[in-house]
């Protein structure tokens, strides 16, 4: 061939795709804890809630990609504590989850060379604040697994919280889950995105925030595609 572009392709891309304003903050990764001790079973977060049940604030359940490709139901196999963006003292009011934590994640981030991580170090390296705000309220949202086989979005309740391997669209509307959830975009999102082996990884900012939606749909809703999207990922 007289070319190979870096996609593999036989043609000559003058550009990347290019940001689109209507997609940007709709497509959100996960938070990030950077410590494993953040994780607890269910049964030690019902324990922390049963000492004190204002405990159920930051012993939450978390929805991992894992969950979503591994469970029939998708439903979070563990708890985080989770203390969202907080400071130091107002944590601490939260006496048995900031104790967990300050005994058992420890050295792992005392010591850590990134003073933000050292010194905040009860709190996620990214806690995705930004995610929270937008589904709280939602009746739902929809997720993927970050690196897949099969790009599958689930529909997910708002209530608990998200790793990083999950990737969130924060939006409750069946037609636009269509969308994302067509071959169009997954074709889009395999070549533009990157790749582990033959798995696709879910890059927000290489394949949505890039990928044109029909023109007019984000303003308005679209009923009969929505009963297609909502039909669908019934059946499947």
């Amino acid at each position: 061939v007289p070319i190979i572009n870096a996609y593999f392709e036989d043609v000559a891309d003058d550009t990347d795709p290019k940001e689109l304003h209507e997609n940007l903050g709709t497509m959100l990764e996960g938070s990030k804890n950077r410590g494993k001790a953040f994780f607890i079973s269910h049964e030690k977060a019902e324990n922390l809630i049963a000492e004190d049940p204002r405990n159920a604030e930051v012993v939450i359940p978390i929805l991992s990609g894992s969950d979503i490709t591994d469970s029939p139901t998708q439903a979070p196999q563990r708890c985080a504590i989770f203390f969202s963006d907080w400071d130091e003292s107002k944590s601490k009011e939260y006496e048995q989850p900031f104790e967990l934590l300050q005994r058992e994640l420890g050295s792992e981030r005392f010591n850590l060379a990134d003073n933000r991580l050292s010194q905040n170090w009860w709190l996620f390296e990214r806690a995705r604040i930004e995610l929270y705000r937008k589904i709280t309220g939602a009746g739902r949202c929809f997720a993927a697994c970050a690196t897949t086989k099969y790009l599958s979005f689930v529909e997910c309740r708002t209530d608990h919280l998200f790793t990083q391997g999950a990737k969130i669209f924060t939006t409750d509307r069946w037609d636009l889950y269509a969308i994302i959830q067509s071959t169009l975009h997954e074709v889009w999102a395999r070549k533009y995105s990157g790749a582990l082996k033959q798995d696709l990884r879910y890059s927000p900012s290489k394949c949505f925030d890039t990928f044109p939606f029909p023109q007019g749909l984000w303003q308005t809703a679209n009923p009969h595609l929505a009963a297609t999207g909502e039909h669908y990922h019934e059946h499947r």
